[in-house]
């Protein structure tokens, strides 16, 4: 996933292009995500490409839960 690639291994290995970053490190990106399994449903990420770009946009933090959830009740 471009989230996994371009965003998260990047920050993680610098410029040492190779290097495998530890769970440690990952645990630390997804510590702050917010996320349970009641929320994915089709209705918050829309199969293809625009339930793909909703996700990456959370995952980044260019939108929130508020911004697009159905109720959370």
């Amino acid at each position: 996933m471009k989230f996994l690639k371009s965003d998260v291994y990047l920050k993680l290995v610098g410029n040492n292009i190779g290097d495998i970053p530890s769970l440690e490190d990952f645990s630390d990106i997804f510590r702050d995500i917010d996320l349970e399994d009641k929320d994915f449903t089709t209705r918050n990420f829309a199969p293809g490409s625009g339930g793909q770009s909703a996700f990456y946009k959370l995952l980044t933090g260019q939108l929130s839960k508020e911004d697009f959830f159905e109720d959370q009740s």
